[in-house]
């Protein structure tokens, strides 16, 4: 199928980014209709549209990382490995680095979960889009340089 899609002629990235945007679409239905579901069945009380946006971002930047991964290893079966390589001990890493040493906590605050989870914190905590408008940043940034990743290193093969 990439063979066919090649012979139109459409740019490498177009292709990543229309791919990326199919499934973020598809991906902000779901995370939209799981928080309209918590509002409505639990009442919840955070600003919903500041979450919404967090994790839309959220999203978008894993999306792109496993993109990237999936462009940089050519075998389906090892992209994947690579992929849970990356993304579990990061997000493992991310979710307690209040618990690990200064030198780790530091860098390990630059993962992109790190800014998920501290502006969920911050939400939860009652906080509005001022006091995460850093970690939406962050979250912009991390997704930009991870789409121009992922549209660099794709082929068609």
């Amino acid at each position: 199928m990439l063979r066919r899609l090649k012979a139109t002629g459409i740019d490498p990235s177009v292709f990543v980014v229309a791919h990326a945007t199919a499934a973020f679409v598809l991906g902000i239905l779901q995370t939209a209709a799981i928080l309209l579901a918590a509002e409505l069945l639990f009442g919840l009380h955070l600003d919903v549209p500041v979450l919404f946006v967090l994790l839309a971002l959220g999203y978008l930047v894993f999306l792109a990382m496993g993109l990237a991964i999936a462009g940089w290893i050519r075998d389906a079966q090892r992209a994947t490995a690579v992929a849970q390589s990356v993304a579990f001990p990061m997000i493992f890493v991310g979710l307690l680095s209040a618990a690990l040493p200064p030198g780790v906590a530091a860098v390990a605050g630059y993962l992109p979960v790190s800014y998920v989870t501290e502006g969920i914190q911050r939400l939860g905590e009652g906080a509005q889009l001022g006091a995460v408008a850093p970690d939406v940043a962050w979250l912009a940034g991390w997704a930009a340089v991870l789409l121009v990743g992922a549209g660099r290193v794709f082929r068609w093969d």
